[in-house]
């Protein structure tokens, strides 16, 4: 695996679109910063570094989350619970980069969503981001 954060993303959309309420993932510095970010701004309800059995590496536990919404009647498995993420997407690529500074920024979905953001003080939102008047690598966009 050569992109964890678009493994990762991938591995939260497709868990949503079956339902599921936990999605594992393999431990790594970065994604655990970028799910503990998703957690904060309130995108997934928990996460939990567990061990695997039998072995001495570790995993990422993701709680997604789901929403009692009237959005949800779009959802064809339940018209109850609708996902709390709508769409999850890689901005900058192994191949292509992308870096910014903050007030170049535009704010996500009329800034109903979120960048998350690799800056020199760390993984952050980019909501935290602007409080702190810092850019850097936008790698995804969460709405």
């Amino acid at each position: 695996m050569r992109d964890t954060v678009s493994d990762l993303f991938t591995r939260i959309r497709n868990g949503l679109l079956v339902r599921k309420p936990v999605v594992r993932h393999p431990h790594s510095r970065l994604a655990l910063a970028v799910a503990q970010v998703l957690v904060r701004e309130g995108y997934i309800t928990a996460v939990q570094v567990v061990p695997l059995q039998r072995s001495c590496h570790l995993q990422i536990e993701l709680y997604l989350k789901y929403t009692n919404a009237a959005v949800a009647a779009t959802s064809a498995a339940s018209p109850s619970a609708a996902p709390a993420i709508r769409e999850i997407r890689r901005v900058s690529k192994p191949s292509r980069r992308v870096y910014t500074r903050i007030d170049q920024l535009r704010p996500s979905y009329s800034g109903l969503g979120i960048h998350v953001l690799s800056t020199s003080q760390g993984i952050m939102s980019s909501n935290e981001a602007r409080r702190r008047r810092l850019g850097g690598e936008v790698l995804g966009e969460v709405f």
